[in-house]
């Protein structure tokens, strides 16, 4: 773009002088001053957005250099141009004291202020999508340079060419966008020597078209130049919802992510969600197949636990004081995949096998992955999993994971308590257990039992000399030396009389009548042998 370069040398050199970094400001290229483009223009071929830019009204100047006015009295520019009295269309608007402020969440070379008495202009639509660099393909960002080269205004188009976050520009390292000049050709659509920024053009707006709105949208803020062959700008969508707030802006809500729809097996959670930009407050709404959910009224819908009934197509209407918008819709599905419960635990003898089953119904075909205390088993992929011959350190909880198109299950937890020894005694009896620990000692013992400290059962045997119906379970004991400590189960089983076999009346009846009649057989054949025969008595 023009400008002075006097000035810019003289500013350049002051800028130098003063330890701030800035790229080399000039002017080349192509541009027209003081007039709406339209589609006139020697650098707009076939193909261009026809029509006025919107933003060609809303460029003025703070001092020598180049602002923007956003709507609502805020202004936007360069940090390194500053808040100052605006200019636009020959009219002075005053800057409202104390009412500078930066932008956050990077070191950002923009600021923005109010001015008293503002201009009656429309709010600027804030760019919330980064530009598309050139890549030779359709679809790359033009962008609108509009600027006051040294007190003239004056535009031009660009092509953007990269996206940078490192460079430092004017002692700063925020999000920039550059373009290059040159000749760009885009299908139909072809640019030669388009504009750079010159000096007096920082803080002015670079304005990108979107097709979709047939519109002009703020993009960035003039920031500087390097070589005269390639502008840097300051890109404003990472900043856009900042801009919108600050300056009360009054925009309709525009959906950045759309809810994802999901294919999930019951009992799985589902949540749906929305990003959303424009003016605050926002209001929410979703629906399932049209109608609204009551209580869903969050950016985010979650359903903890779905169940068939819950497949669908959920949307979600966003609302502001400026509009309203719906979201696409999101489908989902879920599938029936059920796993009967494993047996919560098994007891077995060391050395013995044990197996464990998983008992899947559902959408298959199923895949399967057994885990021992959360962890995936290798090679264990099967619809069973078998120990050939338990060992102490298979002591663990055991699940299977069973998986379709829809999602991955998980039973429940399978406790294995590998035990020395199962003993089963009736209800009275005495048990006993007995622990031989080898390796050096002494030995120190201490008993559990389900897991609870015995009071005073630190010997190698422990006893229960009158065993009770809660006597049943895993006893243990702690065996420590010098050289560790060593854990041995035991499994106890307290049967009472009612677990015993029994027999039906009929049959004591018959079996007492040809016991009688072996008896009386045997006193007529040998009546010297009574004398000698045991005493039999019975107890219930």
């Amino acid at each position: 773009m023009t400008g002075h370069l006097s000035v810019a040398l003289i500013t350049l050199l002051f800028l130098v002088s003063t330890g701030i970094k800035i790229k080399a400001v000039e002017s080349n290229g192509n541009f027209n001053n003081n007039s709406d483009p339209g589609s006139s223009i020697t650098n707009w071929s076939s193909g261009w957005p026809s029509g006025g830019v919107d933003g060609w009204n809303y460029v003025g100047r703070v001092s020598s250099s180049s602002a923007v006015y956003l709507g609502n009295g805020w202004v936007i520019t360069a940090a390194h141009v500053g808040a100052g009295d605006f200019t636009l269309n020959g009219t002075v608007y005053s800057l409202i004291s104390g009412t500078a402020t930066s932008l956050t969440g990077g070191d950002i070379d923009a600021v923005l202020f109010k001015v008293a008495s503002p201009p009656s202009l429309p709010a600027l639509t804030i760019r919330y999508l980064p530009p598309v660099p050139f890549t030779g393909q359709s679809g790359a960002s033009q962008v609108a340079l509009i600027g006051y080269g040294g007190g003239s205004e004056t535009w031009g188009f660009n092509t953007v060419n990269s996206i940078d976050q490192s460079t430092e520009i004017q002692g700063h390292l925020s999000t920039d966008f550059s373009t290059t000049t040159g000749t760009f050709t885009i299908g139909t659509m072809s640019i030669t020597n388009p504009a750079v920024v010159g000096g007096g053009d920082s803080g002015g707006g670079d304005f990108i078209y979107n097709a979709a709105t047939s519109g002009w949208e703020l993009a960035g803020i003039n920031e500087a130049t390097e070589g005269g062959n390639e502008s840097y700008f300051i890109q404003l969508s990472a900043y856009a919802q900042q801009i919108v707030d600050i300056a009360g802006l009054s925009v309709s809500p525009v959906i950045l992510n759309q809810p994802v729809g999901n294919s999930v097996n019951a009992g799985t959670p589902v949540s749906f969600s929305v990003g959303v930009y424009g003016s605050d407050p926002f209001s929410y709404q979703w629906s399932k197949n049209g109608t609204n959910i009551s209580g869903a009224t969050s950016g985010t819908y979650t359903l903890s636990s779905t169940s068939l009934t819950d497949a669908g197509v959920y949307t979600v209407l966003v609302v502001n004081a400026s509009g309203t918008i719906t979201s696409t819709n999101a489908t989902l599905a879920v599938s029936s995949l059920t796993i009967a419960p494993l047996n919560p635990s098994v007891v077995i003898t060391l050395g013995q096998p044990v197996t464990f089953s998983a008992s899947a119904t559902g959408a298959g075909p199923f895949t399967y992955q057994w885990m021992k205390d959360g962890t995936a088993i290798s090679g264990a992929t099967s619809s069973s999993y078998t120990i050939s011959s338990v060992s102490a350190g298979d002591q663990a909880g055991y699940t299977v994971a069973v998986s379709n198109t829809f999602g991955t299950v998980t039973s429940t937890s399978s406790e294995l308590i590998p035990v020395v020894s199962q003993q089963q005694v009736y209800l009275g009896q005495t048990a006993s257990f007995t622990v031989s620990p080898a390796g050096d000692g002494p030995f120190t013992y201490q008993w559990e039992f389900a897991g609870t400290t015995i009071s005073g059962a630190t010997s190698a045997t422990y006893s229960i000399a009158n065993t009770t119906d809660t006597s049943t379970g895993i006893y243990s004991v702690i065996v420590t030396s010098s050289a560790g400590s060593t854990t041995s189960n035991f499994g106890l089983v307290v049967n009472t009389p009612e677990d015993s076999p029994t027999m039906p009346p009929w049959a004591l009846l018959s079996l007492a009548i040809l016991l009688g009649w072996f008896a009386a057989v045997n006193l007529v054949r040998s009546p010297k042998a009574a004398s000698s025969l045991p005493h039999v008595s019975s107890r219930s």
